[in-house]
């Protein structure tokens, strides 16, 4: 930012500048959503800089404040504000409205993701049942004994008992 070009006096200035050309106009976030809402060719940015809040300023120590505050609190609850925020301040740019929204994810849209996982999940259980099945497979012709039993005692080592895999892994190791 040149410092000595940015700042504009009123609103209106703002957005004509905005609208011209390379210009961004940093400003109360209420007043940029109408501005928004009024003038197609503009967007603004997500909030970045604070969380939005409502606000009425009152003499200090008037009664109404807690009042006030009261009535703001339930009313931003009820979701009433942001009714009343989507009716007046809602776009006249109808149109170009759908090129900068984006809707909410819903569970269909994620579809392909979970079936990219499945399939990963799948393809992986398979891989370490085939590494199983070679291993027992070598694991039987070293030790002369049937494919199946080797196969069983691994299965049982690792998700059964295990003694019998602790027996089988000693005398694997006596033997090296």
């Amino acid at each position: 930012m040149e410092r000595k070009k940015s700042y504009v006096s009123t609103m209106q200035e703002g957005v004509r500048l905005t609208q011209e050309g390379n210009f961004a106009f940093i400003g109360e976030a209420v007043s940029l959503d109408l501005a928004v809402a009024r003038y197609c060719k503009l967007t603004r940015a997500k909030e970045l800089i604070s969380m939005r809040s409502y606000s009425i300023a009152a003499p200090l120590g008037s009664p109404l404040v807690k009042n006030l505050t009261i009535a703001i609190l339930q009313l931003s609850e009820s979701g009433e504000l942001t009714h009343l925020r989507e009716k007046w301040w809602a776009s006249s740019c109808v149109g170009s409205d759908e090129a900068h929204t984006s809707e909410a994810l819903n569970p269909h849209d994620l579809r392909g993701l979970f079936l990219l996982l499945g399939l990963g999940l799948g393809i992986g259980l398979l891989l370490a049942l085939l590494e199983l099945l070679s291993r027992a497979r070598n694991r039987a012709k070293d030790g002369k004994k049937s494919c199946c039993s080797v196969l069983t005692s691994e299965l049982n080592r690792r998700f059964g008992s295990g003694a019998e895999g602790t027996e089988q892994e000693n005398s694997d190791k006596n033997k090296a």
